[in-house]
């Protein structure tokens, strides 16, 4: 299940063979989201059996990129939802995505004096996605849990946000349409990935590689379907799916260096009218800084550190269809 595509690298040829990613199932989905490391705090209990925990994702943070907020409520009976929203307004340059609700129950058996008894409860957790458009300290929350109409605040926390810099052997690139469009359009959007070094490091990078961008978050897209075969693929993450975007690939010179190229072409679907400003992308992989070799003699990475990109934040107008004429 994979393209090779052989590129020219100055006077030689070089080959270097990017596998294409499978789309992962919902549950590996949930088992990543949940096997973010959370930092976590408790909150006063609405009413006597419940619990309400608040977690969210250990720093750093970063301009464009996602960061995790989830809140728990349990000892709920079965039947019972509660609900959370965010209170009051949210800082400029932030912005959040859900909650997404999820719920897991819970069942215990007793035995005594010969009689069993049986006890059954529900954990629901609301998680959000928190983007900030600058850098800068700010407050995500408060947010209001209410259960059974009785309703508590849970603070919520600060964020700093820093700037991305940019690892020297990679780079991501957004292109977004320049004149304005309206609502009901179908518009490409081009995504450029690209990264230098030899192929056992272009391949590693590229099968950790994941890209995200508000812009994802916030508008429909339609993408060419993927099939055995097709060719590499850029992983798109967004608060609800890993999309597997078609690429192609090619090679180039950029100061004296030589760089793969992934570029990839999503539509994007102009359902909303507005003003869309300082969007940036981002990328995250993990780059081999030592490689060495198993028993088998093959090459195999030693260690590794996280290399992260972003583009240069834009902007673009959708403009609402024309009432007259």
């Amino acid at each position: 299940m994979q393209n090779g595509l052989s590129c020219e690298y100055g006077m030689g040829r070089r080959i270097v063979n990017l596998k294409m990613v499978r789309p992962m199932t919902a549950l590996r989905n949930i088992v990543m989201v949940l096997a973010i490391p959370l930092g976590l705090s408790l909150v006063v209990n609405p009413l006597p059996g419940q619990e309400i925990q608040f977690g969210r994702q250990r720093g750093p943070y970063y301009v464009g990129e996602r960061v995790l907020i989830q809140m728990t409520v349990g000892g709920m009976k079965s039947g019972a939802r509660p609900v959370s929203r965010l209170k009051g307004e949210l800082p400029d340059g932030i912005r959040i995505v859900g909650p997404e609700i999820s719920h897991q129950s819970n069942s215990m058996r007793q035995f005594i004096n010969g009689r069993m008894t049986k006890s059954e409860s529900v954990t629901y957790r609301f998680s959000y996605h928190v983007f900030a458009d600058r850098s800068g300290d700010f407050q995500v929350g408060p947010f209001e849990i209410v259960v059974a109409g009785e309703v508590t605040e849970v603070k919520g926390g600060e964020f700093r946000f820093g700037e991305i810099e940019n690892d020297p052997d990679m780079e991501i690139e957004l292109s977004l349409p320049t004149t304005p469009m309206y609502v009901g359009q179908q518009v490409p959007v081009t995504i450029r990935w690209l990264f230098t070094g030899d192929s056992n490091a272009i391949q590693y990078a590229f099968q950790q590689l994941v890209i995200r961008s508000p812009l994802f978050d916030q508008f429909s897209f339609k993408d060419e379907p993927v099939q055995r075969g097709s060719g590499p693929t850029l992983t798109i993450v967004t608060a609800k799916e890993r999309a597997q975007v078609l690429a192609r690939q090619a090679v180039e010179k950029r100061g004296g260096r030589d760089y793969v190229v992934l570029t990839a072409t999503r539509i994007l679907l102009a359902d909303q009218a507005g003003e869309f400003e300082s969007i940036p992308i981002t990328c995250r992989t993990k780059k081999v800084t030592r490689w060495g070799r198993d028993l088998f003699g093959d090459v195999v990475p030693q260690s590794e550190k996280t290399a992260l990109a972003a583009s240069t934040a834009a902007g673009f107008s959708v403009k609402p269809l024309p009432l007259n004429g």
